[in-house]
């Protein structure tokens, strides 16, 4: 091989890796929408206080309606458009069982459960503040909301590492199949 072949850009490779952020990316901006969705269903439920500060103009809650439609929306678009360049880009081997797939499944499960961790702690220390402080003026809706969403895709990306981690077959991984 001749010294300018050995250094060839890896073209397919960087695709690949390219797509696999895009889906993480664009599964983590579905994520927020459908946590500010939440959130504003939560304070339907909880009470305005649940979520927001009483008297906020314009109304937080539609606002969160809008935003959440919108970011949720969007990236699913997104989502979208990586999961069909990764299908036109990668056998279903790969997609099923490369390292590549072993590293966004671990990716994944680490920062869905990073944002779930925080937003579940964070959520629920409000919510027993507001509930246990006379007075507190804690919103336990957003991070509950996130909380609890993010702790859906790390669920979703745990079961994929372990399903890495037994050697499964093809098409019996969860993973963008």
């Amino acid at each position: 091989m001749s010294a300018q072949g050995s250094r060839r850009f890896p073209g397919r490779a960087f695709l690949r890796a390219y797509l696999r952020v895009g889906i993480l990316i664009s599964l983590i901006v579905v994520a927020v929408g459908l946590s500010t969705l939440l959130s504003a269903t939560l304070s339907a439920i909880f009470g305005y206080g649940f979520s927001y500060y009483p008297g906020a103009s314009p109304d937080p809650r539609t606002l969160d309606w809008v935003n959440g439609t919108t970011t949720t929306l969007v990236g699913l678009i997104f989502l979208g458009v990586h999961i069909w360049g990764s299908r036109a880009a990668e056998a279903r081997e790969e997609r099923a069982n490369s390292e590549l797939s072993r590293l966004t499944a671990a990716a994944g499960a680490i920062v869905f459960g990073l944002v779930a961790i925080i937003g579940l702690v964070t959520g629920i220390s409000a919510a027993l503040t507001q509930i246990f402080v006379r007075g507190s003026q804690n919103q336990p809706g957003p991070p509950l909301a996130a909380g609890i969403i993010f702790s859906a895709g790390w669920a979703w990306f745990v079961v994929s590492v372990f399903r890495h981690l037994r050697g499964d077959q093809p098409g019996t991984n969860a993973e963008f199949d």
